[in-house]
């Protein structure tokens, strides 16, 4: 409960805890998915991702940091974005890539995007055995 705590004074201080949400355990991620214009996966470290994989599923767009598996299921410019680890500037920028500016509250060529994750070989058949 101390990180809970920690990062719920820190959203107060940054003057964003009316738009941040500590969801806790959820049972209902085909709902959030659905409710979502955009999935960050800001991590440092990573193993293979389920919530990129479950986004991508979902057709929701990604921008997520290049670590771990992320790179295997996340093809930069094709399903998604890939940003170097740490490079705080490089996630904005894909962001605001991806997104419409707040007064619409869109999401930049989302279909496109979409169209993008379902050619995306993680979701293609694999070829056949030869």
């Amino acid at each position: 409960h101390d990180l809970r705590r920690t990062c719920a004074t820190q959203m107060g201080e940054l003057g964003i805890a009316d738009r941040v949400i500590f969801a806790g355990y959820r049972s209902d991620m085909q709902a959030v998915y659905n409710s979502v214009d955009l999935v960050v996966q800001s991590s440092s470290t990573e193993g293979m991702p389920n919530v990129i994989l479950e986004a991508l599923l979902m057709r929701v767009p990604v921008v997520a940091t290049d670590v771990g598996g992320t790179a295997e299921i996340v093809e930069d410019g094709r399903s998604g974005r890939l940003v170097r680890s740490g490079d705080q500037e490089g996630l904005v920028r894909a962001v605001r890539e991806v997104v419409v500016p707040q007064v619409t509250g869109r999401v930049a060529d989302h279909g496109e995007l979409v169209a993008r994750v379902v050619e995306a070989p993680i979701l293609q058949d694999p070829p056949p055995s030869a």
